[in-house]
């Protein structure tokens, strides 16, 4: 054997260990595989039972990609404020100032959406599954007991490859 066939050979024994070696393309796993933590939307505010609708309508005007607020008593966790409530015809997003449209009452007593909330390591797969049995559009998503914010159907669809209605 010649020092150039040897040389050769040796080339393609490095060549062929330099394929294998190579990592495949990063690639996002599948939706069931994944976590919700990776769809989570933080809530840019939180309502207290005692809040007045009022307060929340501002809150709702003054974050436009908020469609949700977690209303509290205290520590505890009561629900999350839509921003489709119907609180006397009034829209959330009228460009009324405060004083004009003062809505009477507390948030606690309007209508929340009261569901169990999911865990930031629960699966986008269980998310669907639940949203879907439960015909809702968004759920709360606790972090070692703390409302650490929410999944609706944008924020899965936003972070999902599939298709979460063909499931």
């Amino acid at each position: 054997m010649s020092l150039f066939q040897t040389i050769r050979r040796i080339s393609n024994v490095f060549f062929g260990l330099a394929q294998s070696v190579q990592a495949p393309p990063a690639q996002r796993p599948a939706a069931g595989k994944r976590l919700v933590r990776e769809c989570l939307r933080k809530f840019p505010a939180r309502l207290e039972s005692a809040s007045t609708p009022t307060e929340a309508k501002k809150i709702f005007r003054n974050h436009p990609e908020c469609d949700y607020l977690p209303v509290f008593d205290g520590d505890q966790f009561l629900g999350l404020l839509p921003r489709q409530v119907n609180t006397q015809s009034v829209p959330w997003n009228q460009g009324l100032d405060e004083q004009s449209v003062a809505i009477p009452g507390r948030v606690a007593s309007l209508s929340l959406l009261k569901n169990s909330p999911l865990e930031l390591t629960d699966t986008i797969d269980m998310a669907i599954g639940r949203m879907k049995a439960e015909g809702i559009k968004a759920l709360p998503v606790r972090d070692r007991g703390e409302i650490a914010g929410m999944v609706d159907w944008l924020s899965l669809l936003r972070s999902s490859d599939a298709d979460p209605f063909d499931r």
